[in-house]
């Protein structure tokens, strides 16, 4: 899989295409991921980001979109899963600032991954937003 961070700003200018003010936001549920061992860990129908390689550490996680992410995981994560369900709107785009803004990369429902070395994705998430697997 080829994860590289996409400019949302270039591609969007592109498209001719504006963003309006998000009508969904919802906080980021938190578990406490001390004992996190894997990916498998991600409840049901959320979007989790692990503080460490390889789904190890604290655990961030949440069902909807979240605008602004919780400081025990923002701009500290290094691995994630996507654990949609459902229809529709099921691809989930990791942000690096908050609001939906900056760089981003994408993970399609069932998809999971880490940094791998790869630095231009590690601990920068600071934002989530659902969106349809076409627009990745």
């Amino acid at each position: 899989m080829s994860r590289k961070l996409k400019s949302i700003a270039g591609l969007l200018a592109a498209a001719g295409v504006t963003l309006g003010a998000a009508t969904l936001s919802m906080p980021t549920a938190q578990a406490d991921g001390a004992g996190a061992s894997g990916f498998n860990d991600c409840p049901t129908s959320e979007v989790c980001a692990w503080q460490h390689p390889d789904y190890r550490g604290y655990m961030g996680h949440a069902e909807g979109n979240s605008k602004n992410w919780s400081n025990k995981i923002e701009n500290k994560d290094s691995s994630w899963y996507n654990n949609g369900t459902g229809t529709g709107n099921t691809s989930v785009r990791i942000f690096t600032k908050h609001d939906y803004k900056g760089d981003w990369f994408c993970l399609d429902k069932g998809e999971y991954d880490n940094y791998d070395n790869d630095l231009s994705s590690n601990d920068r998430g600071s934002s989530h937003k659902w969106v349809d697997p076409s627009d990745c």
